[in-house]
């Protein structure tokens, strides 16, 4: 784990890192202009994205994404493809799965909430926060994947889980508390290919495996 700051309590495996120095820059987002624009998803049930579909376009945009607690987003991506996803507002309170063995690069421009586990594996999803924008995790629910949002904030509330890697501008329990409940567990897999991103952000090349309580 490292911060700029002071950093409360022991990793559970690993080392912390108290001011750092390390700066990250802000993700690059695809341009609009580029992207096939869906319409807004608000449904509690079942709603499949093909990533065959939308060959012919860089990706794909959705202003608005809102999954009901008895919804399931299903994206589907072949091995070795991925499939830009941009998102101004994005709701989970239901099931977010990634099928077919490819990766999904979601990005975020105003704020994503999710409220239970999803299923994605963590390194078939890569999430992008803007500057200024907000990432919530409540509600026990578990992100399983990447996060690089180096001006953004996140929130972990009601005991949530991530399994991956966070690059955030600030971690809390929420707005106005700096402690987070919840359990952050740093995870590379072997097979992920980071030239899929490169575009996107300069990455860090040190990795440490980290699980972490507060």
């Amino acid at each position: 784990m490292e911060s700029n700051g002071e950093i409360e309590g022991e990793p559970r495996s690993g080392q912390k890192y108290e001011y750092s120095t390390e700066t990250f820059n802000p993700p690059l987002f695809p341009d609009p202009g580029t992207l096939h624009t869906l319409a807004n998803i608000s449904t509690n049930s079942d709603y499949n994205i093909n990533q065959s579909d939308y060959a012919a376009y860089e990706g794909i945009y959705i202003n608005s994404v809102n999954m009901g607690p008895q919804g399931k987003l299903t994206i589907n991506v072949p091995e070795d493809e991925y499939l830009v996803v941009m998102v101004n507002t994005y709701v989970n309170k239901g099931l977010f799965e990634i099928e077919g063995g490819g990766r999904v690069l979601l990005f975020i421009t105003q704020s994503a909430e999710m409220k239970t586990p999803h299923s994605a594996s963590s390194d078939s999803l890569i999430v992008f926060m803007d500057q200024n924008t907000i990432f919530t995790l409540m509600a026990g629910g578990e992100f399983n994947g990447y996060l690089y949002g180096p001006q953004a904030i996140t929130i972990i509330q009601s005991h949530g889980t991530v399994r991956g890697s966070l690059i955030t501008g600030g971690l809390y329990g929420n707005v106005n508390q700096a402690r987070f409940i919840g359990v952050v567990e740093h995870q590379v897999r072997e097979n992920l290919d980071m030239s899929t991103i490169g575009e996107y952000i300069q990455v860090n090349d040190r990795y440490e495996k980290i699980r972490y309580s507060n």
